[in-house]
C-alpha cells in the first residue's frame, strides 16, 4: 500500500488533482502516479515499486491527509507487450532529451541548455477562465469549479490584506477623443432612428462586456471553496433619482449590442426619474 508522503512543512493535506494511471495500468518504479495539489505546492507522486495498480483509496477531488492510504500496487503482476512498449518508447524519449541536452550548449559560457515544454498540472481550472474555452449564450446558468488548495490559500491572503491594509485609489488617463468624434457623427442620426440621445455611459458598457467575455474570471465570484463563473453578463449603472443616485442593472449585456444598451440605460433612467423602479430591476 502506498501512503501519501509527506507534502511539506506544515502541509497535512492536500488535493488530488489527477490520477495518471488508472486501475489495472502496470506501473514502472519511479513513475507517476498522481499529483496532488496543497496550498504552496503542486506534488508529483511517484511509485516506490513496479507493479500493476490494483486500488485507489481516493478520486480526483478528494481531500487527503499525509500518511493516509493512497492506492495499491500488485508486485506480483507482470508486464503486458504493450507496457513494455511504451516503456521503451519512453526510455527512447528520454535518451533524445539527453542528447538535444548536450549538443543545445551556450559557445560563449558552454551551459547546458534544455528545451521543456511547459505543463500546466491546474489545466483544468485555468482553461476554463480563458476566452477560448467559455462561450457565453442566452442561458442564465452557472459552472462552479473547486478552487486548487494554493488558488484558495492565495484568495485568503489577498481577502487578508484588503482587511488589514490601508486602500490606495488610483486614476488612469484615458483617450477618448475617437469615443468624442463618434458621438458628435452619429448623435443625430442615432437620436431620429432610436428615440434617445447617444451618451458615453453606453459605451463604457460595451467596452465593459467586450472585456468581460475576454476575461470571464472578472465576471465570477468566490462561494467558499469554490469560483463560480457565470455564463450572462449583469452590470450595474448608477442613475440619477430625484432622491439622489440609484444604482440598478443592466442584465445580459452580453446578448446586446451598443443600441439595445442605450435603448436599456435610457429605459432604466426614465423610470427611475418617475420612481418606477421595480426591486427586480436592482438584482443581478
Amino acid at each position: 500500500t502506498l501512503k501519501v508522503p509527506r507534502l511539506g512543512d506544515s502541509i497535512t493535506e492536500g488535493v488530488i488533482n489527477e490520477w495518471k494511471k488508472k486501475v489495472g495500468d502496470y506501473v514502472y518504479s519511479d513513475e507517476t502516479l498522481a499529483v496532488i495539489d496543497t496550498d504552496k505546492v503542486s506534488v508529483d507522486i511517484n511509485s516506490k515499486t513496479s507493479g500493476a495498480l490494483h486500488k485507489i483509496f481516493a478520486e480526483a477531488g478528494d481531500v487527503v491527509l499525509v500518511d493516509s492510504p493512497l492506492c495499491e500496487i500488485d508486485t506480483s503482476a507482470q508486464p503486458n507487450e504493450n507496457d513494455i512498449r511504451k516503456n521503451t518508447e519512453v526510455d527512447h524519449e528520454n535518451k533524445l532529451e539527453v542528447n538535444d541536452e548536450i549538443e543545445h550548449t551556450n559557445n560563449d559560457e558552454d551551459i547546458k541548455i534544455k528545451e521543456t515544454n511547459v505543463d500546466t498540472k491546474n489545466k483544468n481550472e485555468n482553461n476554463f477562465a480563458g476566452s477560448s474555452s467559455y462561450q457565453y449564450n442566452n442561458e442564465r446558468t452557472e459552472k462552479r469549479i473547486r478552487m486548487l488548495p494554493m488558488r484558495k490559500r492565495i484568495a485568503e491572503r489577498l481577502k487578508e490584506s484588503q482587511n488589514t491594509c490601508a486602500l490606495l485609489t488610483t486614476f488612469n488617463e484615458c483617450d477618448m477623443s475617437k469615443a468624442i468624434v463618434l458621438r458628435t457623427e452619429l448623435k443625430d442620426i442615432f437620436q431620429k432612428k432610436y428615440g434617445c440621445k447617444l451618451g458615453f455611459v453606453s459605451l463604457f458598457l460595451y467596452a465593459s462586456t467586450l472585456a468581460l467575455k475576454k476575461m470571464p474570471q472578472v465576471n465570477a465570484y468566490i462561494d467558499n471553496d469554490e469560483i463560480v463563473y457565470k455564463n450572462y453578463i449583469d452590470i450595474s449603472v448608477a442613475v440619477a433619482t430625484p432622491n439622489g443616485l440609484t444604482v440598478p442593472v443592466i442584465r445580459d449585456c452580453q446578448n446586446k449590442n451598443l443600441p439595445q444598451l442605450e435603448l436599456a440605460l435610457s429605459d432604466l433612467a426614465a423610470k427611475a426619474k418617475n420612481n418606477k423602479l421595480s426591486l427586480d430591476e436592482f438584482t443581478g
